[in-house]
């Protein structure tokens, strides 16, 4: 059963639990209780069948009645009630496709030589990308020791979300570090695909706006995830001692300096295109190949990638089932020369592309990671059809004639509509009559 993720808009204090005993030490995922308070907007995420138990909950939450108060939490009119609570669900991940339109490269569907389609729409990927929120303190005080500070609330101030929907945005990991005489962002790639987003800002700059321009601005940074200031002008400690995804230091010392640091975006889910990105220089992304799938959906992380080297003749590419191999002519070979090769290959599942420049040497066996969901399948007037390349926006899908030639055939003038089944239902268009 899919997860669903529930957001709550608090007028009071309430709670909710699920008390059900066993059940709430299940992996993946536990979920007991959750509380809230005040003023406060909750989304968090369960397992579809606690869902069915909190809903009566949170119906009789929506119901119930409780002193109105104004934004400041001040008692409106005598005899003034409101609800406890407003709440909205959504199945995660949450993103519904949309098909925008079809066009086709000839007028119709054509019987005799088959057709081409470009879809376009919102949420072909059918996912959600990662994210991480990085919190500021409204408020500090001490007590105590001196040199110690307690903070009253945690504040969201600034949000971090991959650029890539489906899992590969939670092997994103950020750093905000103190500051320094001068700003930097550094990226670095481990040989897993693990991305680390070092962010330093200058001195009397580490603000929530200042560090999302940072991130931004920064071309190695984002390719791979973009910032947002909730909070404009918000001060942001280092990672070390900030609240991040509502994890709390408390008193901020010496003795916990540093407990947190690297921390990783997560929530990425569903629908998700696999890729693998090979550094000219190990941990280095800056020049690098880098093949992802035609389609979204985690059997593509089977597609495979194999450099040899000094094989003589020329440089070129082969494919057997999901294993990509490449044959270097030379103990080394220009990023272009291994892009054009594997392109090249007729029906691979992977489009190469090249960042920067440089040469790679010998690669063993090599495994794409981050697709997500279940791979599209795509009709046509009933027939099976060939995704050949998707986004978040666009699909290029074929159908051959020999499909729809396949019992009970497709006559001329039948109207024939386009369906694609996805992570959470199927979406349709039509697409007109069939063609000789």
């Amino acid at each position: 059963m899919s997860n669903v993720a529930i957001t709550v808009t608090a007028n009071g204090n309430s709670t909710l639990n699920d008390l059900l005993g066993i059940e709430a030490y299940a992996k993946p995922g536990t979920w007991v209780s959750q509380s809230f308070s005040f003023g406060t907007v909750v989304t968090f995420e369960v397992p579809g069948n606690v869902w069915t138990r909190l809903r009566p909950q949170l119906n009789a939450l929506a119901n119930r009645r409780i002193p109105a108060l104004d934004s400041a939490g001040l008692p409106l009119a005598s005899g003034k009630t409101m609800p406890a609570l407003s709440y909205s669900m959504d199945w995660v991940p949450g993103d519904r496709p949309r098909v925008g339109s079809v066009r086709i490269n000839t007028t119709l569907v054509d019987l005799s030589s088959g057709s081409t389609l470009t879809v376009a729409g919102t949420n072909l990927l059918s996912g959600t990308a990662a994210s991480l929120m990085l919190q500021t303190w409204s408020a500090a005080y001490s007590y105590g020791n001196p040199g110690t500070r307690t903070f009253t609330r945690a504040v969201d101030a600034l949000r971090v979300d991959a650029v890539a929907k489906g899992p590969l945005g939670n092997k994103i990991a950020v750093s905000v570090e103190k500051e320094a005489a001068s700003s930097s962002v550094v990226v670095t790639m481990d040989a897993d695909g693990e991305i680390y987003i070092k962010v330093t800002p200058i001195t009397d700059f580490s603000t929530s706006t200042a560090i999302a321009a940072l991130i931004n601005g920064s071309s190695a940074a984002n390719v791979w995830v973009s910032a947002t200031a909730l909070v404009a002008g918000a001060l942001i400690s280092p990672t070390s001692t900030v609240s991040v995804n509502g994890i709390s230091p408390g008193g901020l010392t010496a003795s916990n300096a540093g407990q947190i640091g690297k921390v990783y975006l997560s929530g990425g889910d569903g629908g998700g295109l696999a890729r693998l990105d090979v550094p000219v220089v190990a941990g280095a992304p800056a020049n690098r190949l880098v093949l992802v799938s035609k389609t979204a959906g985690n059997q593509q992380n089977l597609i495979t990638l194999t450099i040899t080297v000094s094989n003589g003749g020329s440089t070129g590419a082969s494919l057997s089932g999901n294993n990509i191999t490449v044959a270097c002519s030379g103990a080394t070979e220009t990023l272009a020369n291994i892009v054009s090769a594997i392109n090249g290959v007729s029906g691979v599942p992977v489009v190469a592309s090249a960042v920067g420049s440089g040469s790679l040497r010998a690669l063993s066996k090599s495994w794409l990671y981050g697709g997500g969901g279940e791979t599209p399948v795509a009709t046509v007037g009933g027939k099976t059809a060939v995704i050949t390349a998707q986004s978040d926006t666009a699909m290029t899908i074929t159908v051959s004639s020999a499909a729809l030639a396949v019992s009970p055939a497709v006559s001329v003038g039948d109207q024939l509509a386009l369906q694609l089944q996805m992570n959470y239902g199927l979406v349709s268009a039509p697409l007109g009559a069939a063609q000789a």
